[in-house]
């Protein structure tokens, strides 16, 4: 069974932390090539001040070129600035040579255009020129830099010169997530390939893809590879929008570091797992390198958490607190306003970006004071300029009711993309960005800005600047323009001041930044000013944003594994850390809950007397109040909390199967399906199969339907997803394999509907039947439309380099496929070779045999794999279940083992077959006493000796319980019983006969009926007895 975890991608949003012992250098065993592209040596040295590289000249450029960059010169050019890169290239043909040895390799047919836009960029992607700074990649914006290269161009670097520089040792693997930006309407590929001085060795190529696509590639690197190739093609033949980007793209010895989260785990249910604490385990293989060489873990945990919940050994732990400005002074928290219509365009002339476009008559934007979540009934096509607001589907909640509302905004660098703010790419608008803006002193200020596309600027309510200009909002940390703040206003006294700024939009980018700095020196102030929401705060009161943990520890501890905790029972946290320059991938969330114990392991069986239906309370349940039983929807039976089984009536059960579900008290369930027939066969994710359905197979079967519309009373797993193939890849499938259809049935593509449907879950896939008890036998259908292009014939094809689909296959918790991989399976049958993308093949597993059964249950199970883009998911396209041989007889009821041995719903004494058991009798009331006890006072004392003798001598009252007083059990009251009392109680004699007292203070257990029929009777027992 498959244990080991691929690592899932990261998804966190990336915010301001405070930074004690966080960092982000790079370390030993790790080359990472989008410092190589800044002009660095891989090790994250650049300085910052080249973007990338021309690929067209092969120099080193400090600026962005936002246009067409053809051939003009030699193709591949050498790049004589860096010894770790060989050349660039333009794709002028298909067959494009990509390094200065003359090897050749053969791109996509349309993927060469002769030209390209912009560099080859250095930590950026080219949607740079929308003002997005972050590294975009397979809609993620967690990574921590890499390589953007715009179709149609390459970059091929020097293995040999890294290896000297770096070791031999750590060129070993190329790793990056491979894939597109946030651009729209693009279709490009993306390549890595590696040569050597005469041919091509190995490559991975993607795609075509299109916007926010991408996935994780590991290239092994030959000992006797010389080059490594990054290039882009564009797919659809145009070079518009076509962003190719390598996110974290590296050289390295290992795999990324991996973060698994026990005790819960990320999907296991509640039960077993009921509420925390969260363990959170990161580690990484050493592969070659030292153990005792320093690492530094950042982490950052969000959702509802505090420092104090954190427990980790040795590390730092910081609650992280926004501040409002990035490390260039840029202003990052603003309230803001909009998307308010305006039609005059990007740049609408100053006349109509002074106009007020959210006054409601009173108050206008001279006199405005926001704060979070205050609203304005903009007085639209009267006093103000706009006509209203744009609507928003990707962001609904901004403007609740339709009223423009100030909404608090964190980016999480220097720029506030607008697009992002409220959710898509909306034309002909202007938003209002407004904050409060304290100085601790005076000073001498000017105003760095940055627009897309025409701006205005207020402070204190004062026009200090407008610029009516269509453009992009440059570069990181970009200012375009300057405010001369000081001359036009002087010095800025200390205190409270309102920063105002309005950014009109015609199409496109939106977006603006912001900064203060030094009048003299045009440096950035970063001390000395505080940013807020609200304008009567010093200092300002920003809620926590997360918790920022790190350690300083060594390859050798991160081998084995550092442990963090998260002490909580409830909440969904999310993680995401680094290593170097290197994101940590494996599980990114933890959800935990109180758990109320929902019923587990619901059970059902046929019987004579109805459905035997058997359930586990689990440690957590709620044991008050009922559990309600239902047979397809309708109660059919109410039983106390404490139960574990009932019997419930069979006469309702549908002819296509019925669905039990047990519920208890706490109002969470389980369910089973139930049929009552001896064969049974479910299409997967379709319609129904038959003649009667109108879609007959010509098997002479009737395939039952599971689709969205009438899902199966037998999947247990409700969130499974239906697909169709046939939109993707149509019938007739190729069936090898399998005992269930012949090939030249399937052949036929309206019959191959069995195969053109599947379940499919990013988790396990269970189906649970009731059936008559017998022998029966299981075969289990598959079939392969698509995401399987990446399986490798190797023993565990889930470490295929790309994508492909890898499960375990149980039948009655037993283990009967291990690892199985549909397409792998299929595509050895028919002596294919491996990769390939023959998609329509079907197979079938099995039969696999079962004995004296009245539940067949089978499970697909999920194993970690695959990418964020496409994970790897469990899936079937058909379940046969059919008896074999004679029902064996139903066993006997065992009457003392706990267990409901007949399935009629009652266990030992409940069991009608019990009642003549010795320990099932019951005894009657009142006859339960204890030898000795004469007078029934709870206790044997020197008075129950004494009530005989005078009930025989004296004339004394009779015992009140005569069996007590006879206590040799000869059925008569006689002096022998008197002396057996005293010798018992004071020389040590023998005990009375029994029932006997184990002490004078005798207890319940000790009571017990007379085992002899002498009639004397116990007119009176003792309450110690009842």
């Amino acid at each position: 069974m498959r244990l080991w975890k691929l690592m899932a991608l990261v998804c966190v949003s990336a915010v301001v932390s405070t930074g004690v012992l966080f960092d982000n250098t790079a370390r030993a065993g790790e080359v990472y090539l989008g410092d190589i592209v800044g002009n660095g040596d891989g090790t994250g040295n650049a300085t910052g001040e080249y973007v990338g590289i021309n690929a067209d000249t092969g120099l080193f450029e400090v600026g962005h070129n936002n246009a067409d960059i053809p051939n003009t010169g030699e193709n591949p050019q050498f790049v004589e600035e860096s010894p770790f890169i060989d050349s660039v290239f333009l794709l002028s043909a298909p067959m494009q040579t990509i390094n200065m040895e003359g090897v050749a390799f053969q791109f996509g047919p349309q993927d060469a255009t002769g030209g390209t836009w912009n560099h080859i960029l250095s930590n950026v992607t080219h949607d740079i020129d929308k003002g997005i700074t972050d590294f975009w990649a397979g809609g993620m914006h967690h990574w921590r830099g890499g390589v953007g290269i715009h179709a149609a161009a390459g970059v091929t670097f020097d293995l040999e010169e890294i290896r000297n520089e770096h070791g031999f040792e750590v060129v070993r693997y190329f790793q990056s997530f491979m894939g597109s930006d946030q651009c729209v309407g693009m279709q490009i590929t993306v390549h890595a390939i590696v040569s050597d001085d005469l041919e091509v060795i190995d490559a991975v190529s993607l795609g075509p893809m299109t916007t926010n696509q991408g996935e994780f590639v590991s290239l092994e690197i030959p000992e006797d590879a010389m080059y490594l190739t990054l290039a882009v093609g564009a797919a659809d033949g145009g070079i518009g929008c076509a962003h190719g980007v390598f996110a974290e793209a590296v050289i390295t010895d290992t795999f990324p570091a991996d973060r698994s989260v026990s005790t819960p785990a990320g999907r296991r249910p509640c039960p077993p797992f009921g509420g925390g604490p969260i363990e959170v385990t990161i580690s990484q293989d050493i592969g070659d390198g030292d153990p005792d060489e320093t690492v530094v873990i950042n982490e950052f945990i969000t959702g509802p958490v505090s420092a104090d919940m954190i427990t980790a050994e040795g590390a730092v732990i910081e609650q992280r607190v926004p501040s409002g400005l990035n490390d260039q002074g840029f202003i990052q928290s603003w309230l803001l306003m909009g998307p308010f219509q305006q039609g005059v365009g990007a740049a609408p002339g100053i006349e109509n970006i002074q106009l007020d476009y959210l006054t409601d008559g009173d108050v206008t934007e001279l006199d405005v004071e926001p704060e979070p979540g205050g609203q304005i009934e903009t007085d639209f096509f009267g006093a103000a300029a706009s006509g209203g607001l744009l609507a928003t589907p990707g962001a609904p909640d901004i403007n609740p009711g339709g009223i423009p509302t100030w909404n608090p905004y964190t980016s999480a660098n220097d720029t506030i993309n607008f697009n992002d703010f409220y959710g898509g790419d909306l034309s002909n608008n202007m938003v209002y960005a407004f904050a409060y803006v304290t100085f601790e002193d005076d000073m001498e200020v000017d105003i760095g800005l940055g627009s897309d596309d025409a701006v205005q600027v207020l402070f204190d309510y004062q026009d200090v600047y407008v610029n009516d200009v269509a453009r992009g909002c440059g570069g990181a940390n970009e200012v375009q323009d300057t405010v001369m703040l000081s001359l036009d206003f002087g010095p800025v006294e200390a205190g409270v001041h309102t920063l105002m700024v309005k950014v009109f939009e015609g199409g496109g980018g939106h977006c603006f930044r912001l900064r203060f700095q030094d009048a003299f020196t045009f440096e950035p102030i970063t001390e000395g000013i505080e940013v807020c929401f609200v304008g009567d705060q010093s200092p300002c009161e920003w809620d926590p944003i997360g918790v920022d943990i790190a350690w300083e520890t060594t390859r050798g501890a991160l081998n084995d594994g550092v442990t963090y905790e998260i002490d909580s029972d409830e909440g969904t946290f999310n993680m995401g850390g680094w290593i170097g320059q290197r994101s940590i991938y494996g599980d990114l969330t933890a959800s935990v809950a109180p758990c109320e114990g929902p019923v587990a392991d619901v059970a059902c069986s046929l019987g004579e007397d109805g459905i035997s239906v058997s359930w586990v309370n689990p440690n957590q349940a709620d044991l008050d109040g009922s559990i309600i039983i239902t047979l397809d929807g309708v109660e059919a039976a109410v039983v106390p909390g404490d139960s574990t089984s009932a019997v419930i009536p069979a006469d309702g059960i549908s002819a296509l199967g019925s669905q039990v579900c047990v519920t208890n008290p706490s109002g969470r369930g389980a369910c089973s399906g139930v049929y009552g027939g001896t064969e049974l066969y479910i299409n997967c994710g379709g319609g129904g199969l038959s003649q009667a359905a109108g879609n007959p197979l010509g098997d002479g079967r009737t395939w039952l339907g599971d689709s969205d519309e009438e899902p199966s009373p037998f999947l247990a797993t409700a969130d499974a997803a239906v697909i169709d193939y046939t939109t993707v890849r149509r019938p007739p499938y190729q069936v090898v394999d399998t005992q269930l259809v012949e090939p030249a049935y399937i052949d036929d593509g309206e019959r191959s509907a069995l195969f053109a449907t599947q379940r499919e879950l990013d988790g396990d896939i269970v189906y649970s039947v009731a059936l008559p008890r017998g022998d029966y036998e299981v075969t289990l259908l598959f079939a392969e439309g698509a995401n399987s292009q990446g399986c490798e014939d190797i023993d565990d094809p889930a470490l295929s380099r790309r994508y492909c689909r890898v499960s375990d296959l149980y039948v009655n918790d037993e283990l009967v496929a291990d690892q199985f991989s549909m397409h792998v399976e299929a595509q050895r049958a028919l002596g294919n070779e491996l990769p390939n993308s023959n998609y329509g093949v079907a197979v079938a597993k099995g039969p696999y045999a079962l004995e004296g059964v009245s539940q067949v249950t089978v499970r697909v199970a999920d194993l970690p794999g695959g990418t964020t883009f496409r994970p790897n998911r469990a899936a079937i396209s058909g379940i046969a279940i059919r008896q074999t041989g004679d029902a064996p007889p139903t066993p006997d009821e065992i009457c003392d083992n706990g267990i409901d041995d007949d399935r009629d719903g009652a266990a030992d004494c409940d069991d009608a077959d019990c009642s003549a058991a010795a320990h099932c009798v019951a005894v009657p009331v009142g006859e339960r006493f204890v030898r000795g006890d004469a007078n029934s006072d709870g206790s044997i004392n020197l008075t129950d000796g004494v009530i005989p003798l005078l009930f025989l001598f004296s004339g004394g009252a009779a015992p009140a319980c005569a069996d007590a007083a006879d206590t040799n059990d000869t059925g008569n009251i006689e002096i022998t019983d008197a002396i057996i009392i005293f010798s018992w109680l004071f020389t040590g004699g023998a005990a009375p006969a029994e029932p006997s007292p184990m002490s004078p203070g005798y207890s319940n257990e000790d009571c017990g009926p007379d085992a002899s029929e002498d009639g004397i009777g116990c007119e009176s027992p003792s309450p110690v007895c009842e």
